[in-house]
């Protein structure tokens, strides 16, 4: 039996040698980007509270950079980094300033605001997605009682986005700024609350 085995063993074809590939012959996977920006501007339209402003109406001129991980293409939500900036345009809200013999000053405030929120972005490739965001800035509101008052702002925000033509999309969005500061009148701290609904038209930059 054993010395069967041997002569079968000896007798059998060798096994083929292994087919290593060849130097230059490897198939490479093609690399993705896997990085993502939107690029946005629109208008914003709200309301601001304070011990200051008598009349709360506003409007703002605004624009964002958005950076992703995941570039347009991909599916799902994406969650990335939003940097934004606005800046007063029309209307104008007005605050009241006391002057001398008991009168009042209007004045037109003029503010400046910009911030970084964390962001989720719903499916690029989806007609309708949903969006929100969460962070800080400053606003600084110029000509208070006769110089500038900056605030550290908190900021959310939550919407809609309409796929457009191409990479392009519109953003319906609700805005909610709070913050406080000290009076210039007295020691009392006051509250300050400013809310947007905006419109901003942008593309898929990647």
């Amino acid at each position: 039996m054993i010395l069967t085995l041997l002569v079968a063993t000896a007798l059998a074809d060798a096994l083929p040698p292994p087919n290593f590939p060849h130097g230059g012959q490897q198939e490479h996977s093609e690399v993705q980007p896997g990085f993502g920006a939107d690029i946005s501007i629109g208008y914003a339209q709200g309301f601001m509270t304070s011990p200051w402003i008598e009349k709360g109406g506003y409007g703002v001129i605004l624009g964002r950079y958005e950076a992703f991980a995941q570039d347009r293409n991909s599916a799902g939500p994406r969650i990335g980094a939003s940097i934004w900036a606005s800046q007063t345009v029309g209307p104008k809200a007005t605050a009241t300033e006391p002057i001398a013999s008991g009168r009042t000053e209007e004045i037109e405030v003029e503010m400046s605001h910009y911030g970084a929120l964390a962001v989720i972005r719903h499916d690029p490739e989806a007609p309708v997605g949903g969006t929100m965001g969460f962070g800080f800035g400053r606003a600084q509101f110029e000509d208070y009682y006769d110089g500038p008052l900056p605030l550290p702002v908190l900021t959310f925000e939550v919407g809609a986005r309409h796929r457009a033509t191409g990479n392009a999309f519109i953003d319906w969005m609700a805005r909610a700024h709070w913050a406080t500061g000290r009076s210039a009148v007295d020691s009392s701290i006051d509250e300050w609350w400013m809310v947007q609904l905006a419109v901003l038209v942008g593309f898929h930059a990647n």
